[in-house]
């Protein structure tokens, strides 16, 4: 039993591949946003938001069997035992499909309750909010039933491809979207084209597995021999999937309780731009878990420390440069995007979120080299803390702050990942903040010679010509600074000779 020929992308392709097919859904969001803002209004905007957020938020209670799928699917792969893969493919399939109908079934029962919780009568009538709670009970179902089929491909690093599906499918539903509001279509509409949309991308994922292991039954099975062994890997993961899940999606239910859907469109903004780090930081890095797996399963410490090394520091690499440009240059951004009324509801929230999000995406890397080694114990720990910290804080902060109290909640609960970081370091025989301390200093120095350029020349912003050329300047400045010093080591010279050469 055989696979089809695949080929296994460099760490570099992966990178650079997903960091390319951001490119066109950041366009889209930022062309799509003032448009749904205006045909929409703030309400009915903010329970779109909170439609969209239903299945990323429920979608991860699966007790951890997505990244212990990987896990076990790819020792399968790099061991040969294509009977196993197919095996626990299987089971998966079984597992995820109960677990979707179960979600879907308790949110349609709890659809009253939900009405009311999330203030949707501010924005639509009774009948009408029911319809949208049930609608988004099936995007859950596909939400959870897509994670199944994902997993055999990310076991095999297929992250070019994968960012390739996903690119497609936000720009089709995006822009779908886009069009019925801006005819005038009423949210039923609106989330039955979102649902269309996730089924097309399913249904090109099925497919996808059955080119990869042709061999697959997609029948349901009642025996779950190979899931049984991923239990104790998959309870401390599923631990930090839903931790991080109420970090990053709790906020948006508890403003609309506490001040209703329209502060959710204000907070929206703020937090889907400042997200877009975190998100950056993800797909760059997603290739590492896999091989995380592989290395740990032929027990190379030293190439796992390295690989912990390289994709951290060029993680950081990129996303660095960004954060003087992105929190001076907000209240420009947002008043010449959606208008000075966003603009001073957003600006602070936003710029406080920059912050937050970078800092959780130093965890990223560490996350996935511990998930690879089989360790979910320490990232479900530290999970957890931020979570509490986060959400016990929104609790308090949001009733008095309004949805600044959201983002300053949000950035204690994200500042231990700097903590999460060292204890990795150490995990790996570095040292706590033995390995990557240094760097910070280095891009600390870096980021203050961009705040004190930026802090002048942001008076130059007028327009949108104006700001773009202000950002890359202040963008641009971060690496001529590292490379003219000089800061940069051998290496960083070379990948960027490469990606050079890649592009020409």
């Amino acid at each position: 039993m055989a696979l089809l020929k695949h080929e296994r992308p460099s760490g570099l392709k992966s990178g650079l591949s997903s960091i390319s097919g951001l490119a066109a859904p950041a366009l889209i969001y930022l062309v799509v946003t003032p448009i749904l803002v205006r045909c929409l209004g703030d309400a009915r905007y903010g329970l779109l938001v909170i439609f969209l957020a239903i299945p990323a938020f429920l979608g991860n209670v699966d007790f951890g069997l997505g990244a212990g799928g990987v896990l076990s699917m790819g020792r399968s792969m790099e061991t040969g035992d294509m009977r196993k893969a197919v095996r626990l493919h299987r089971e998966l399939i079984t597992l995820f499909s109960l677990l979707g109908a179960v979600l879907a079934a308790a949110l349609c029962l709890a659809a009253p309750r939900v009405v009311g919780a999330l203030g949707m009568l501010q924005a639509v009538d009774y009948p009408q909010a029911l319809v949208l709670v049930h609608l988004g009970a099936a995007a859950l179902l596909l939400s959870v039933l897509t994670a199944s089929v994902s997993i055999l491909p990310r076991a095999l690093e297929q992250f070019p491809k994968i960012t390739l599906i996903q690119v497609l499918g936000k720009a089709v539903l995006w822009l779908g979207v886009t069009a019925l509001a801006f005819r005038g279509s009423g949210l039923i509409g609106i989330f039955a084209w979102v649902l269309a949309v996730e089924f097309l991308v399913l249904a090109a994922y099925v497919l996808w597995n059955a080119r990869l292991l042709p061999v697959l039954s997609w029948l349901p099975t009642l025996r779950f021999q190979e899931v049984r062994g991923l239990i104790g890997y998959s309870s401390h993961a599923f631990i930090a999937q839903l931790s991080s899940s109420f970090a990053y999606h709790m906020d948006k239910f508890l403003l609309a309780y506490f001040l209703g859907p329209a502060s959710v469109a204000y907070y929206s903004v703020a937090v889907g731009s400042a997200g877009k780090i975190l998100v950056l930081a993800g797909v760059m890095s997603a290739f590492v878990f896999p091989r995380a797996v592989g290395l740990n399963a032929a027990a190379a410490t030293d190439a796992l420390r390295h690989l912990y090394l390289r994709a951290s520091r060029f993680t950081l690499l990129v996303l660095a440069p960004l954060l003087a440009p992105a929190v001076l240059l907000t209240p420009m951004l947002l008043r010449l995007w959606l208008g000075p009324q966003f603009a001073a509801k957003s600006a602070a929230p936003m710029q406080v979120l920059i912050i937050a999000y970078f800092l959780a995406s130093v965890s990223v890397v560490p996350s996935h080299i511990y998930n690879g080694k089989g360790n979910t114990r320490i990232s479900a720990f530290y999970a957890t803390i931020g979570t509490l910290m986060n959400v016990s804080l929104c609790l308090v902060l949001i009733p008095r702050f309004g949805i600044m109290g959201a983002a300053a909640a949000a950035l204690v609960g994200m500042a231990q990942s700097v903590v999460f970081m060292g204890s990795l370091e150490n995990e790996l025989g570095l040292g706590w903040f033995g390995g990557q301390g240094r760097l910070f200093g280095q891009l600390g120095l870096a980021a203050l010679v961009q705040l004190a350029v930026l802090s002048f020349a942001r008076g130059w912003v007028q327009g949108w010509p104006s700001l773009v050329v202000v950002g890359s300047l202040g963008w641009g400045l971060f690496y001529a600074l590292w490379f003219l010093i000089p800061i940069a080591t051998q290496e960083d010279r070379a990948v960027c000779l490469r990606i050079i050469r890649s592009q020409a």
